[in-house]
């Protein structure tokens, strides 16, 4: 009869382990799934990539602007004398 106890106690004690396991896994793949429609809202929800200002006319019309007014106090010479090639030595 003590030996019936004894392993009914010890049987309840490995369903109350495993029902907690079994709860733990449930919230962490709740947990999951929360993650994953948070991550597919967000790249559904990703801003349009920006344009290249270089070709933006408003962009342009902006900086010939600027080097009519750099022109006007710094010479006409103004910005001639840059290089574009980034590997020299200027």
């Amino acid at each position: 009869m003590a030996n019936k106890e004894a392993d009914r106690i010890e049987e309840e004690k490995l369903q109350e382990a495993e029902d907690w396991a079994d709860m733990m896994e449930a919230e962490e793949e709740a947990e999951r799934q929360a993650q994953l429609k948070k991550e597919q809202k967000e790249a559904e929800s990703e801003p349009e990539e920006i344009p290249d200002p270089r070709n933006d006319p408003e962009q342009i019309k902006w900086m010939e602007e600027e080097i009519k007014k750099s022109k006007l106090l710094f010479g006409d010479d103004f910005g001639e004398d840059v290089s574009l090639d980034f590997e020299s030595k200027d």
